[in-house]
């Protein structure tokens, strides 16, 4: 299993042996979503690419508190939002990934960072990433650039970029 941060046992989308890849030395495939249409496209892409190897998918919905915009708005609008996220994205699982053995993983803390511990965690053959455009709001929350780049830069393993 990938470890007990921010991971969600009980969120198995779909049948199959989960440990069979690593028995045939080849790691499953993780994908980064947050709800967007370029994470919609990476769900899409990890479909094609699970179906064509016989992997499982790894989800990663990184939770993470964006830096307060306004003392006017109430904290509760934040965990709101957070969990409706969450909510958003176990629904794009359900969609896209039917028929495909996948679980995902709530993590909590910089989207890069934990993208690329859940990478490690689990030796996974791939990450799949919806192209970013890296604007401010990415620049505010991971300090500068996109996280699509930084994968790119910085990945353990070949990143697969949906377009």
């Amino acid at each position: 299993m990938v470890g007990t941060r921010g991971i969600d046992e009980s969120s198995e989308v779909a049948g199959g042996d989960a440990r069979a890849e690593t028995r045939e030395g080849r790691g499953p495939l993780v994908v980064g979503v947050d709800g967007s249409e370029e994470s919609v496209r990476a769900l899409i892409a990890a479909r094609r690419f699970a179906r064509l190897t016989g992997s499982r998918v790894i989800v990663v919905f990184v939770r993470h508190q964006p830096p307060p915009l306004s003392p006017d708005i109430p904290a509760s609008w934040a965990v709101s939002a957070l969990e409706s996220g969450e909510r958003d994205v176990r629904e794009l699982v359900a969609r896209w990934l039917v028929g495909v053995p996948s679980e995902i993983v709530i993590a909590e803390g910089g989207i890069a960072h934990e993208l690329e511990r859940v990478v490690a965690e689990t030796g996974a053959a791939v990450l799949i990433l919806g192209r970013s455009h890296g604007g401010l709001l990415h620049h505010l929350l991971e300090g500068s650039g996109s996280v699509t780049g930084h994968a790119i830069k910085a990945a353990a393993v070949p990143v697969l970029v949906a377009r």
